[in-house]
């Protein structure tokens, strides 16, 4: 369950800042699309993750695969406990990764903001 909320948490965070491009666009959506696509390929929704080539299935560092692909795996009982808490921990990187770039984005989106004249 924890391991799931990180991976949301995670993901949610990451959607945040794409969302902030809508300071410097019309509309985001297409951002969103994109990046969904990426997720979707790479995080293996289109195919299994064991389709993948062994060093893509086997990285720590990628959070696409841990955001859904490492908690249904350990629901299945095809992932080890040591592997959730690998899981876990490059998870809790990628969060204070995504909170700092979310912070960045939304500072230089609110000099965007306030050079238009707002």
């Amino acid at each position: 369950m924890g391991l799931s909320a990180l991976g949301f948490t995670a993901r949610f965070l990451w959607e945040y800042t794409i969302g902030l491009l809508a300071f410097w666009t019309e509309s985001n959506t297409s951002f969103q699309e994109l990046v969904w696509l990426i997720y979707a390929a790479l995080g293996g929704m289109f195919a299994p993750l064991s389709f993948y080539p062994s060093g893509y299935r086997t990285s720590p560092a990628g959070p696409l695969s841990l955001h859904a692909g490492l908690p249904a795996q350990l629901l299945a009982g095809k992932a080890t406990p040591e592997q959730a808490w690998q899981g876990a921990g490059v998870l809790l990187v990628w969060l204070v990764v995504f909170w700092f770039l979310r912070a960045a984005v939304w500072r230089a989106g609110l000099r965007k903001y306030g050079a238009v004249g707002a």
